[in-house]
């Protein structure tokens, strides 16, 4: 007896199919329901003796239709959608953010702690702060626009803050020095 092919997920995959959710090719009603199982205990021991089947054809079926890679695969789509939904939701509400923190960082009022922990927020929003020694990333003239702009001043001005709360002190000295001298 010639052993039997598995499944070619990888062009299963690249058509869309949801190789983790669908009865495969040649898969039989009963491989597919003990798959199903598998998912949700992870072990062909158990699978065997709650469907009161051989552990070794639980065995083949789970070699012949990929089981992991299966649920591999699975892990993986739900991994970017997530990613994808994260990505969404940060391009809707980083704009305001930013701006918010951009605020507290130029608060007078607020105490200088804060006005660090907000530089230091707008840094890891924009993937720029590191536990141990922010950096800033530049951006070419072929990438900048009036927003980018924006966003390289923040960058710089968040950067410069985070590593010297005393940094705004002494510009708004000098910003009231100047207020002074040209009323």
């Amino acid at each position: 007896m010639t052993p039997k092919k598995k499944v070619d997920l990888e062009s299963l995959l690249a058509q869309g199919f949801e190789v983790w959710d669908t009865m495969l090719p040649g898969e039989s009603d009963n491989a597919f329901m003990a798959f199903q199982h598998y998912r949700k205990v992870r072990s062909y021991r158990k699978v065997s003796e709650e469907l009161n089947l051989r552990e070794t054809l639980i065995r083949n079926w789970a070699v012949r239709f990929r089981w992991k890679d299966r649920i591999d695969a699975y892990v993986r789509a739900r991994a970017e959608l997530a990613q994808s939904m994260y990505y969404e939701i940060l391009s809707q509400h980083a704009p305001k953010a930013l701006k918010v923190l951009s605020e507290g960082m130029e608060d007078p009022n607020a105490p200088l702690r804060d006005r660090r922990q907000c530089a230091v927020d707008v840094l890891k929003m924009l993937g720029l702060y590191h536990e141990t020694v922010p950096t800033v990333r530049t951006v070419s003239e072929e990438e900048e626009t009036p927003l980018t702009r924006v966003l390289q001043e923040i960058r710089e001005r968040a950067l410069l803050w985070a590593q010297n709360p005393n940094h705004f002190e002494l510009e708004l000295e000098s910003v009231f020095k100047s207020e002074k001298t040209n009323p």
